[in-house]
């Protein structure tokens, strides 16, 4: 029934660029100028998959240039044929697409944007180009214009059935009397993106005012709390692989990296007691579950960089990509999906079910065909396994609700964060 289809591109590649323009920082620049060309509003997402023992500098800077997928590495666990399908089944389930989300702060409230920092998150001078500059390092905190501003926004390319992407926004309180801006919106955040159902452009704003806005950690609700400390534990995941994943790129010692995974661990499952601390213990069940597939993936890149190899740099950073942009992961998906973890991470029942019926599909033909089986059959017990962990998992806090008709339905999160930030 859909009437609107995307522009996409799934490359597949062995190494980099060998012929032609191989500089990445230039052949990147020349894509852009090429994206330009297709006019204000054309993008085409362009996921990548990389096999091989190489370090694929290249085709990593695409994904996170072109695509709001995660970087996807084909190893040794993976089964070819359904993971590099991934990326099609997300495109055939997306509900909505060119999305945009504008927050601005008013008064003298200022948001901390480095702290903010994402690859959804679109750069400083995007109103001189037709073409949205996407990609941003994490952990390049110095291509944020000014540390504390009034406004961000954010694009994502796409969202599949049943996905879900949190953006956590950093509030710096101003000085001035709150009592007297109780009734004055702090911060409004607008939402944008085409329905591909209907092909229509949807619009949806919220205002929030100060009265909303906690001022102390007391004043957080236990939803939030837990909200909040799933995504602070998920940003110092991603944040200690990036940084790893440097290290080794740099030719540092493989301890250094592993120290940093480690210390990692520890400020997980520091904050992860310190927001148990505050909650009531039979809550504890839904940070605690969503916190052990993080740590799942920390203890196998310390594994991967004790023994490492040419390929552990893609590795590191294709996990690194899928925990940053909320997105399943083609990598070392065996060893993680049957960990003791009782959730999936970013692996939705929708997404999972439709790979289960294409896996019985390539069975049939396999078995047709003569070709051996027993690597699909293994592969099915893998998803099946998968498929029984999303639907037993414990449920996920909701995410923000944006209704324009009802303020009842109207749903959002705050925080007060234990470093004295305002989370959303």
């Amino acid at each position: 029934n859909r009437t609107n289809y995307q522009n996409s591109m799934v490359i597949f590649s062995d190494g980099d660029a060998n012929e032609g323009i191989t500089n990445p920082n230039q052949l990147i620049n020349n894509m852009i100028d090429q994206m330009n060309l297709m006019g204000k509003g054309n993008h085409v997402n362009i996921t990548t998959c990389a096999s091989g023992r190489h370090r694929h500098n290249l085709l990593y800077r695409i994904s996170e240039e072109f695509s709001s997928d995660a970087f996807y590495f084909i190893d040794d666990s993976s089964s070819i044929e359904l993971d590099m399908i991934k990326p099609l089944i997300l495109r055939k389930t997306a509900v909505a697409s060119d999305i945009k989300i504008y927050i601005d702060c008013h008064q003298s409230l200022q948001m901390n944007k480095s702290k903010m920092m994402c690859n959804f998150m679109c750069c400083d001078d995007d109103d001189q180009s037709s073409y949205i500059s996407h990609g941003r390092d994490p952990m390049d905190t110095r291509s944020c214009r000014y540390s504390h501003c009034q406004h961000v926004e954010y694009y994502i390319h796409d969202l599949a059935e049943s996905m879900v992407k949190h953006l956590t926004c950093y509030l710096k309180l101003p000085a001035t009397d709150l009592q007297a801006l109780q009734d004055q919106t702090a911060v409004t955040i607008e939402l944008v993106y085409r329905d591909l159902f209907t092909n229509k452009i949807r619009k949806r704003k919220l205002a929030i005012p100060f009265s909303k806005l906690p001022q102390h950690t007391l004043q957080s609700t236990e939803k939030s709390l837990i909200l909040s400390g799933q995504q602070k534990a998920r940003r110092t995941a991603c944040y200690g692989l990036h940084h790893a994943a440097e290290l080794l790129q740099r030719g540092k010692t493989t301890s250094q990296s592993i120290g940093i995974l480690n210390q990692a661990i520890d400020d997980i499952r520091q904050h992860c007691q310190d927001v148990n601390d505050m909650i009531r213990s039979e809550s504890s069940s839904y940070l605690i579950s969503y916190i052990n597939p993080l740590v799942d993936v920390l203890n196998y890149c310390l594994k991967l960089i004790d023994s490492p190899s040419k390929a552990t740099w893609a590795k590191i950073k294709a996990l690194a990509s899928s925990l940053e942009r909320e997105m399943p992961t083609t990598t070392a998906s065996k060893a993680i999906d049957q960990s003791n973890s009782d959730t999936v991470l970013f692996q939705s029942i929708p997404i999972t079910a439709k790979m289960h019926e294409l896996l019985d599909n390539l069975l049939t033909i396999y078995n047709q065909k003569g070709f051996d089986r027993n690597a699909l059959q293994s592969y099915k017990t893998q998803m099946q396994h998968l498929l029984s962990k999303a639907c037993q998992s414990i449920p996920q806090q909701p995410p923000i609700v944006v209704n324009s008709q009802s303020d009842e339905k109207k749903s959002i999160s705050f925080n007060y964060d234990l470093d004295g930030s305002i989370l959303i």
